[in-house]
């Protein structure tokens, strides 16, 4: 959804396939050349996963679209769904800038 926007007027790369897991996202951020903006998707499926992600990432915005109920088996309820997702900051660059 944000890279379909932002490609109207940039050179994105945008996670490919499901590549959004501690070994899919290093693989895209492998791919960083001369593009404009990078949407790079960080997916979780167990606790302290976000963490990791972040620290590889190190965005310089961070996007949550959905707090949903994947993987609730794992994290037990919403509320800690949305904890874990919100530790895509602790590396952001910069001010944080979370939307």
């Amino acid at each position: 959804m944000v890279s379909s926007v932002l490609k109207q007027k940039y050179n994105v790369l945008t996670t490919e396939k499901n590549y959004n897991s501690l070994i899919g996202v290093p693989i895209m951020a492998l791919k960083i050349d001369k593009q404009d903006i990078c949407v790079l998707e960080a997916g979780i499926d167990h606790f302290e996963e976000m963490e990791l992600l972040s620290n590889v990432l190190k965005p310089d915005v961070c996007v949550i679209t959905n707090i949903g109920t994947a993987h609730i088996g794992t994290f037990k309820s919403s509320e800690n769904i949305l904890k874990e997702k919100i530790q895509i900051t602790n590396h952001i660059k910069g001010k944080s800038k979370l939307i």
